[in-house]
């Protein structure tokens, strides 16, 4: 091979090789875009990331308020059934009350009037034999008179 052949075989392959070259200056041109793209769309997930970071912050204070207003409710709610507990407990007291002091006392009062109708029946009795007495007393008055005559 001579001189002038083997030059052109080293440039033929020279310019494979700037050929190969320039083919990965290109390639490497698309990877820098495909990098930077990959790059932008890393950023954006990274703030949709952050954003829902912030929105489950958000969601655990909504929930910690939601747990403070239940254990509150609980507290409202035990009070209340406290309140009616002592509300049942004083239903009883006053039922007590009634049966032990109302009740003999109605008793007590009934048998009064009971006892003082007995009287206004013995009563009225009297007055009807005092009446009937007056007036057999009147006629006995006016059969002497006319007996006198």
């Amino acid at each position: 091979m001579t001189t002038d052949e083997m030059l052109m075989q080293i440039l033929g392959k020279l310019n494979e090789v700037q050929t190969d070259v320039a083919g990965l200056k290109s390639d490497m041109a698309v990877m820098k875009d495909d990098v930077s793209g990959l790059k932008s769309d890393m950023a954006v997930m990274k703030q949709e990331v952050s954003g829902l970071k912030n929105d489950m912050a958000a969601m655990k204070t909504e929930m910690s308020g939601i747990k403070s207003e239940i254990t509150v409710m609980k507290g409202d709610i035990a009070g209340l059934k406290n309140d009616v507990s002592d509300l049942k407990g004083d239903v009883r007291g006053i039922k007590l009350d009634i049966e032990n002091d109302l009740v003999p006392s109605n008793k007590v009062a009934l048998e009064m009037l009971l006892d003082h109708s007995k009287r206004f029946i013995k009563l009225d009795d009297k007055v009807r034999n005092i009446s009937d007495s007056l007036e057999i007393n009147e006629v006995l008055d006016e059969l002497k008179s006319l007996h006198r005559i």
